[in-house]
């Protein structure tokens, strides 16, 4: 099978937007596998990954700019259309503005493929802005052959729905790990990491603010804060909690990761409980739930899938609550920690059963 992966970034991708890079090399392994990204001016037009996958790097006018939404909906067709690529799936991930243009180009231009709109996320934007983005994402998913959504919650976003060709694919995680092991520091003093990228909408300084308090409970402890975004925002977060026992670690290479995250005692997936993630599958829960790693999480609607306080713990995002799990969490752990056949009811979230469930049912 011939398929083609699309969205507005690069490849490989940035630490935080690693789906494209895990799918595609998924793909590949029993399929012939293209992906055409966004290219920045020192990286190759052409790659060829291995025999079945080759990357197609196109140029950009206008980064991270809507114009680039627009450019890239014309552009692509005519690319796969005069380089003659043979395309039975072509599969936009994420996409948004006016990517259903692609849609009808590719259907014009008399390219007969299966066309998948793959939605991971939803539009935040000011008012106009998300009434034009429900809009233009309603015509992407009428306009193509199967659309696959991050959460049914996301439904009620649609004006006209065709429920038969829409797939729920919530989330997958990386189960490829081996050796994985974490031992409890033995020390007075302990050490959180909270990793994730960070912007104003989850409420970072919320979280701040609680393990301010906290510090003054436990005043040798550390957070580690591992982050990829919004740097104006940060360093504003930074000059407002002068604290030593809070350290930012910034764009710390993927690779390093798993040193950073295996050297803290506990983990913090601290998601805010409002509109937007409380039906948002969080990535970070199954990965935490899968190596077993000791972690503190907010009560939103996809956690609880997982998670329960005879399992594991689970808090409110407001400040006492968050408070008062922190320190039940430090003090009797080995509570919370007896769990690993939890991770017996997520093995289906990996990313090679994820994929074999978009190939059988959706490629197919």
């Amino acid at each position: 099978m011939n398929i083609v992966y699309t969205w507005l970034s690069y490849y490989p991708p940035e630490i935080w937007r690693t789906d494209i890079l895990k799918i595609s090399n998924e793909a590949q392994k029993s399929n012939n596998v293209i992906v055409i990204t966004k290219r920045l001016k020192w990286e190759k037009k052409v790659e060829k990954i291995s025999d079945n996958l080759t990357i197609y790097r196109l140029f950009s006018f206008w980064l991270n700019s809507i114009l680039d939404d627009i450019f890239y909906s014309f552009y692509v067709p005519f690319f796969i259309f005069f380089k003659n690529i043979k395309v039975d799936i072509f599969h936009i991930y994420n996409p948004f503005y006016f990517w259903f243009i692609i849609n009808i180009l590719l259907k014009l231009l008399f390219i007969k493929s299966k066309i998948i709109f793959d939605i991971r996320t939803w539009p935040l934007k000011k008012w106009y802005k998300k009434v034009l983005n429900y809009i233009l994402i309603n015509l992407a998913h009428i306009t193509s052959t199967k659309t696959i959504i991050i959460s049914n919650n996301l439904l009620k976003h649609f004006f006209y729905v065709q429920k038969s060709k829409v797939h729920e694919i919530s989330l997958w995680f990386d189960n490829n790990y081996e050796n994985i092991t974490k031992e409890i520091n033995n020390e007075e003093w302990k050490k959180y990491i909270y990793i994730w990228s960070i912007y104003k909408r989850r409420n970072i300084d919320l979280m701040l603010k609680i393990f301010t308090k906290y510090f003054n409970e436990y005043n040798k402890d550390l957070l580690y804060i591992l982050w990829w975004w919004d740097e104006e925002y940060v360093n504003n977060l930074k000059t407002e909690y002068k604290l030593k026992n809070i350290i930012f670690l910034w764009q710390v290479n993927q690779d390093n990761v798993w040193d950073y995250l295996l050297k803290s005692d506990y983990w913090v997936a601290y998601i805010p409980q409002v509109e937007y993630f409380m039906d948002q599958p969080p990535l970070k829960t199954i990965e935490y739930l899968w190596y077993w790693l000791p972690t503190i999480w907010t009560n939103t609607n996809w956690n609880k899938v997982f998670i329960n306080e005879s399992n594991w713990v689970l808090s409110d995002d407001w400040i006492d609550s968050f408070y008062d799990w922190l320190l039940k969490f430090r003090k009797k752990f080995e509570k919370w920690y007896s769990s690993k056949q939890i991770t017996e009811t997520i093995k289906k979230y990996s990313w090679e059963n994820i994929f074999n469930e978009i190939y059988n049912n959706i490629y197919n």
